[in-house]
């Protein structure tokens, strides 16, 4: 394959996430005023965890393992099912809140903000990694955007009571918080001991049984089994979009740079806000507009950076 073909293919992949990504985030905004939070975040890891489950077993067979080798040593069982927590409770489910609240043209964007400021200071305290300038400049970015997006908010939503838009807005910071220090955990204490394989066994069912038992707490089986078919299907299909963005994502980084297909995979942003706007009728300030493109700036400065993926991320 020459190199501009691999350069194309890579584009493909890395526009098919970005795509895929913004598709999840509509769904989930569908079913957002209809359902409980928890309930979504358990339908939205389903096909998630059942999609790693059939990879795990079917590589393992391929590579002919024998049946210990398929789930990961007890010693990183702990680490796994909090980084399960956190991605999926603190992290996807706090999510789905803030969609509730203030919609996706304000959640996406806080969202992703605060994982990628919150990644490059995890990676400072917990792996010790020095923060480059091109790291300095993107969380200055970012945190500048994350001002920008909150006086939005503030006038997005003045019909809110100011300690709902403060939920909003830290919800979303939550959700961010918990990908990227997430990230840092499982880099410092399992990257590089295990197989992609090992970890996504623990981590999505941890994320399926946690999410799970909140929603079951909160609504019981009679309100889960009340909920509208059309809406069950939507956090179904976000669930598939979700499956088919971190597989194409890693499909992209065979063939592009790191920071090519970081460049290309930014555009969710943009994408979930405009759908946001046209689909939703969300409203979008000026400050809300600088915000975005703060954000996207930011991304682009720290996506210079070496690649460092977390395949359990979910």
């Amino acid at each position: 394959m020459s190199v501009v073909q691999a350069n194309r293919r890579g584009m493909l992949w890395a526009g098919t996430s970005a795509l895929s990504y913004a598709t999840m985030n509509v769904f989930l905004r569908y079913v957002a005023p209809d359902v409980d939070p928890f309930l979504a975040a358990f339908m939205r890891t389903l096909p998630v965890t059942f999609y790693c489950w059939f990879m795990v077993i079917r590589r393992f067979e391929l590579r002919g393992r024998v049946r210990g080798d398929l789930l990961p040593p007890r010693q990183f069982w702990l680490t796994l099912i909090g980084i399960g927590v956190i991605y999926n409770v603190t992290g996807n489910a706090a999510f789905q809140i803030s969609l509730t609240l203030s919609g996706l043209v304000l959640t996406v964007p806080i969202s992703h903000s605060t994982m990628l400021w919150s990644a490059a200071f995890a990676g400072l305290l917990i792996l010790g990694e020095p923060i480059t300038r091109a790291v300095a400049v993107g969380v200055t970015l970012l945190i500048a955007s994350l001002v920008f997006l909150t006086a939005g908010a503030t006038n997005s939503l003045h019909q809110m009571e100011p300690i709902m838009i403060a939920v909003a807005v830290l919800t979303a910071m939550s959700a961010g918080a918990s990908y990227g220090v997430g990230t840092a955990i499982y880099r410092r204490r399992v990257a590089n001991r295990l197989t992609t394989e090992q970890a996504l066994s623990i981590v999505t069912l941890t994320g399926m049984i946690s999410t799970g038992v909140i929603a079951y707490l909160r609504v019981g089986l009679d309100g889960a089994l009340a909920t509208p078919l059309i809406v069950v299907l939507a956090m179904l299909a976000a669930g598939v979009a979700n499956a088919v963005a971190l597989t194409t994502i890693s499909k992209a980084l065979q063939y592009i740079a790191v920071a090519k297909a970081n460049a290309i995979n930014a555009t969710q942003i943009a994408l979930s806000a405009l759908a946001g706007l046209l689909i939703f009728a969300e409203p979008v300030t000026i400050l809300v507009l600088i915000g975005l493109g703060l954000t996207i700036a930011g991304l682009l400065s720290i996506g210079r950076q070496p690649a460092r993926v977390n395949p359990a991320h979910n």
